[in-house]
């Protein structure tokens, strides 16, 4: 029983935690246009509401049983597709489709213990376009994770991340015009401790985030490299400190109070002669409620202050109402619905202003139809109001998407979306959408 009561308290924690801001920092450290380069997920239990959920429960037949090598336990994987891109550059006018091919390969190494566990990943995404090839794309990452449990009460971890990912079209600090894709090199590195007592728990964390934008092609109307775009300017490094804590109420439910303070250095004092840089600091109260796994709806939902302070007084301070909430809810045994919500401030160094105020809302729907047959639909919507500027930024997103597996080593997996983003007060920046379609085999040992 004491075993069962433990499991549960943590699997609560570890819900509570997706309030803690993620190792990025906003449109600072933005996602592959192409999505996350994707991990595969190695021994997450049923404490944490796994297999609740229908888009990542474990399924015995169809999971991957990895090859032992003495405590290791390794997991090859690659996936190989084609696809259509009704926009490869995100333009407003001129624009030209075209199709690509892709490549992920993927090998994660785990090694279980009494205490803990150790993980290491590397994984790379490599998208070549049939016509455009200044629109290709290339990604990977390696990574590190380690778990030491002392006893039932502490657990300590610790994680190291070295990646080259590629920013999102349709972040408001693209560069503008026709440009080819924005490499940056991110180096990570965070460690975390929590300790519980009762019905007390306590999270510590520090984090340290290192980018560096590579220059980027500025391109003709027909595609061609005609200059350089300079993107040191966005260069920068920021450390993070995070405190929460905890306080269960009942079975599987908590209420919690965090604080996370962050400070961003960039490499260039200016954006531009007589432009200031955005050094400064971020400062985020957050008050909330955390759902258990063990309960139909899970996750957990923060409310609260951001402030966003400038190191140099010509640029003034953005404040506003905080939010960051991530909810899951098993209607059925085959249907899972989850939704996202948020609001910080972020910052567009190109753009020649202080900040913006970030909105973001999302949802999605996960149905297995068949053992064998997972559905999904999804979309989005981000709204960027910014400050000393006019500018209002918004996207739009719609998916669908299909994974069919064949056995424990084979799937095939498919999915189009559309995105629709608009820009309003900046006559630079162009507004676009954008359909995708991609269809690809997945195969892992």
């Amino acid at each position: 029983m004491t075993k069962t009561i433990h499991a549960a308290r943590s699997g609560l924690l570890a819900l509570g935690l997706s309030l803690i801001p993620a190792n990025a920092w906003g449109q600072a450290a933005t996602l592959p246009r192409l999505g996350e380069i994707p991990a595969l997920r190695i021994d997450q239990g049923a404490d944490q509401g796994i297999d609740l959920d229908v888009a990542r429960r474990r399924r015995p037949a169809f999971d991957p049983v990895g090859v032992t090598l003495g405590n290791w336990r390794l997991f090859p994987s690659i996936t190989t597709g084609i696809g259509a891109d009704s926009n490869p550059f995100g333009v407003e006018t001129n624009r030209q489709g075209d199709l690509f091919v892709q490549v992920e390969p993927s090998l994660v190494a785990s090694d279980n213990f009494s205490s803990g566990e150790l993980r290491l990943e590397a994984s790379g995404r490599f998208a070549r376009f049939a016509d455009e090839s200044q629109a290709n794309e290339t990604s990977y990452r390696t990574a590190a994770y380690g778990r030491y449990e002392t006893g039932t009460r502490a657990v300590l971890e610790a994680g190291a991340d070295f990646s080259q990912l590629i920013e999102r079209r349709d972040s408001s600090g693209f560069p503008n015009g026709r440009v080819g894709p924005v490499r940056y090199l991110q180096t990570l590195g965070w460690a975390r401790g929590r300790y519980e007592i009762g019905r007390v728990r306590a999270l510590a964390q520090v984090d340290y985030i290192n980018l560096n934008f590579r220059d980027s092609n500025a391109l003709s109307i027909t595609g061609a490299p005609i200059g350089r775009i300079d993107q040191d300017v966005r260069d920068s490094h920021s450390w993070r400190g995070t405190l929460r804590g905890e306080y269960e109420i009942g079975p599987d439910l908590a209420v919690f109070a965090q604080g996370v303070r962050g400070s961003i250095d960039y490499r260039r004092e200016n954006i531009a002669p007589g432009v200031p840089n955005l050094t400064g600091t971020t400062t985020t109260a957050l008050a909330g409620i955390a759902f258990g796994a063990n309960r139909l709806i899970q996750g957990s939902v923060g409310a609260g202050y951001v402030w966003r302070d400038y190191d140099r007084a010509a640029i003034g301070q953005i404040k506003g109402f905080a939010l960051n909430g991530d909810l899951r809810y098993f209607i059925t045994p085959v249907l899972t619905l989850s939704a996202q919500a948020s609001r910080t401030v972020e910052e567009a160094v190109l753009q020649n202003a202080s900040g913006y105020i970030s909105t973001a809302l999302s949802g999605r729907a996960d149905f297995e139809l068949l053992r064998e047959l997972i559905l999904n639909v999804g979309a989005g919507y981000r709204y960027n109001d910014f400050r000393d500027n006019p500018r209002r930024d918004k996207v739009w997103e719609m998916s669908a998407g299909a994974r069919y597996s064949v056995n424990r080593n084979f799937a095939l997996e498919g999915d189009v979306s559309y995105l629709d983003r608009s820009v309003r007060n900046d006559a630079f920046a162009p507004s676009f959408d954008q359909v995708r379609i991609f269809v690809r085999t997945r195969f892992t040992l």
